[in-house]
């Protein structure tokens, strides 16, 4: 569903439904490696077909540029969206990389030679990978990004950018789904200036 309120703004919508077959995921199990069976069970993690899955949920979307207000603030707008998915697998585990909620926000300004925006955006935990059939997850991770610029000439332009400006609010948090404190990796990505 698509609704245009003025020339450049509209609400949107849609509901989905997915079926999904034999998707591929990350798994670690113990097993005894044939050729090797002095070994013992080893631990082997390698791609699997985990399962079939069923995919549905929501998309909600708006994008509005308040060109009504008087000058120079009618280069405003703004531009957001939220999405839920409600998806389990066959074995009643979430689906693999499928956060249950996101969303995007993104404030702009593009007037004249002047151009701006600031964009959020938000994931809900997702599972990344399993272990001996149990899956672990992801924390839930947001994202701050800014961009300004000016127009010198029609060849020209200035511009300055920042990306992952809330580096700890950005970090890539994995823990066992067990317990929340069993953390099998942090990483943490920089911002950058350009």
């Amino acid at each position: 569903f698509e609704y245009y309120f003025t020339r450049s703004s509209l609400l949107s919508g849609a509901v989905f439904y997915k079926n999904v077959s034999n998707f591929i995921a990350t798994n670690s199990t113990q097993a005894i490696i044939p050729g090797f069976e002095s070994l013992g069970e080893v631990r082997i993690t390698r791609p699997d077909n985990i399962a079939s899955a069923k995919v549905k949920g929501i998309e909600l979307g708006i994008q509005h540029f308040f060109d009504s207000l008087p000058e120079p603030f009618d280069g405003f707008g703004v531009l957001a969206n939220y999405t839920y998915v409600d998806a389990k697998d066959s074995n009643g585990n979430p689906l693999v990389a499928t956060s249950k909620s996101s969303y995007n926000i993104t404030a702009l300004y593009e007037k004249g030679p002047w151009k701006g925006r600031l964009a959020y955006n938000w994931r809900d935990d997702a599972v990344f990978e399993f272990t001996q059939g149990r899956p672990d997850f992801i924390k839930s991770r947001s994202q701050l990004d800014a961009q300004f610029g000016y127009q010198l000439t029609d060849n020209v332009s200035l511009s300055l950018q920042g990306q992952n400006l809330m580096p700890k609010k950005s970090a890539t948090i994995e823990f066992a789904n067990f317990n929340t404190d069993a953390l099998n990796s942090y990483a943490l990505s920089e911002r950058r200036i350009s």
